[in-house]
């Protein structure tokens, strides 16, 4: 991401929304980065995260994995239109080294970047809401889990990246309580495909 600027990932990727502050920092440990450097360069990169660029093909979310004999098949192709729905509704912002994608849920109630809960979209199509109130927060928390240890190594360096944590380990990260969720949502709508389609809804 050395040649994208911070005003064209806040227009590509955040489509012109804020960046929060904690992203703006991760953006700057980014771009520093040497190329091909063997040691990590920040506690970023030491979770084996990334921020999405402007021009990066993700394949996890346009479905571009899918060959055309399964996109015909009516119930892959009912997942395949609620999914994209779902993602109408998220902000992607980063991808980490399984592939999973992570991002700001806005929800059909268009809650902005400040107020949205972190969601993870993995690479076994599933939608899951992460603890913390911030992106790094989440990060961290999803990475480390209840290894409290290397929660408190990482946590540390990433304040002396300038992003500050509080939470002493996972289990101090809130809890997202958002109005909808993505995955009940998925589902509701995967039904109305499949129904469309003829298929019976799934239970």
């Amino acid at each position: 991401m050395t040649n994208d600027t911070l005003a064209a990932f806040q227009q590509s990727i955040f489509k012109n929304q804020p960046i929060p502050a904690d992203v703006q920092t991760l953006f700057a440990l980014q771009s520093a980065r040497v190329p091909n450097d063997d040691e990590y360069a920040d506690a970023f990169e030491a979770i084996q995260c990334r921020l999405i660029g402007p021009d990066d093909a993700i394949a996890l979310l346009d479905h571009s994995y899918l060959s055309e004999e399964e996109l015909a098949n009516p119930d892959i192709a009912a997942n395949v239109a609620a999914t994209k729905e779902v993602f109408a509704l998220i902000t992607f912002v980063v991808q980490n080294d399984n592939s999973d994608v992570i991002g700001y849920w806005h929800g059909p109630e268009g809650t902005p970047i400040g107020q949205a809960a972190i969601v993870k979209y993995d690479s076994e199509g599933q939608f899951s809401l992460l603890q913390g109130t911030t992106l790094t927060e989440a990060l961290l928390g999803d990475y480390v889990f209840d290894d409290d240890e290397e929660f408190t190594s990482l946590r540390d360096w990433f304040a002396e990246d300038g992003i500050t944590i509080t939470a002493s380990n996972w289990d101090d990260l809130a809890s997202p309580e958002p109005a909808s969720t993505p995955d009940d949502l998925h589902e509701t709508l995967y039904n109305q495909h499949r129904t469309a389609a003829g298929l019976p809804p799934y239970q």
